[in-house]
């Protein structure tokens, strides 16, 4: 029967495990895992019900709930007619995670752990490159914060209007209140919940 020493046996594993070559293939696993959680991510933000209504543009109906149901987030916001202001947050979804390839190893006689450092996209930067046609602010902070002005908006086409369809009078005309929803905030948390697993 061959006879080992313990403490060299498991000094040696530990070496293997911490080599180049096992910290490269640990370094595919990893970026394995992320690329499976941005598709999911850009998948979540293309069926996101707020996604959908912008993308149907002026005539969609409100099926994100946030405007009482009148009119819709398109002509809300008063994006400009035919354009695509959804796109440019696909875009930073599918380029804004990275994976570092220097990894923080740590050992003991049980095993060997390896951490990898990941960019993965931010609200914060996402709300840097949606600012709202009309203000400064960012959209989609104003889509999970609040909207003013639904009170005075009319959904009705106007050769005024950035949208062709959807404007805001001079006066209130109803009640209304715009109602936050959970939105990009919500895609990176379960994009991060992804990385957990």
């Amino acid at each position: 029967m061959a006879k080992f020493n313990r403490r060299v046996f498991t000094k040696d594993i530990n070496k293997s495990l911490g080599s180049k070559e096992m910290k490269t293939r640990a370094y595919k696993i990893v970026q394995d895992k992320v690329a499976e959680a941005d598709r999911k991510m850009v998948q979540n933000f293309d069926s996101h019900v707020v996604t959908r209504e912008i993308n149907s543009g002026p005539d969609s109906s409100n099926i994100s709930g946030t405007l009482g149901g009148y009119g819709n987030l398109f002509s809300f916001i008063g994006f400009p007619k035919g354009s695509s202001p959804t796109d440019i947050v696909r875009a930073y979804m599918r380029k804004g995670t990275r994976v570092y390839r220097t990894a923080r190893v740590t050992t003991n006689p049980n095993f060997v752990e390896m951490a990898f450092r990941i960019k993965a996209p931010s609200l914060q930067d996402i709300e840097g490159i949606t600012p709202s046609p009309w203000e400064g602010k960012s959209w989609i902070r104003g889509v999970e914060r609040g909207i003013s002005g639904l009170g005075y908006y009319i959904n009705e086409e106007s050769k005024g209007s950035r949208s062709g369809k959807g404007y805001q009078s001079s006066k209130e005309i109803r009640g209304y209140i715009y109602k936050p929803i959970k939105y990009i905030t919500s895609i990176i948390e379960k994009f991060n919940e992804d990385l957990q697993r």
